[in-house]
């Protein structure tokens, strides 16, 4: 049995991670342009992955990308981590320290 694909992978991820608002915002900081691709109208998970498929399509899945996702949530840095190793992206940086 093989597990989810990158794309799966990440859809789930932004749908647990994200209201709509707020990933329109957080894409919008990374690619006004993947921002300005997407229909944001429909279920979440479809609008979800139409993000993925913008940011795919427009090589928005960067290290930087997941790094800036990885400290925006940074109580979910294992599953980003996790998702971004399905893209091949090397370990990523910990942002989740407890100074303040």
């Amino acid at each position: 049995m093989t597990g989810p694909t990158p794309s799966q992978a990440l859809c789930r991820l932004l749908t647990q991670a994200f209201s709509v608002n707020e990933l329109k915002a957080f894409v919008g900081l990374a690619s006004e342009e993947a921002r300005h691709a997407v229909n944001w109208d429909g279920s979440w998970e479809a609008v979800a992955f139409r993000v993925v498929e913008a940011l795919e399509n427009r090589n928005g899945l960067t290290v930087a990308w997941f790094q800036a996702l990885a400290k925006e949530r940074r109580g979910r840095h294992e599953e980003v981590a996790a998702v971004a190793s399905l893209y091949g992206i090397p370990k990523l940086e910990r942002t989740d320290s407890t100074d303040s």
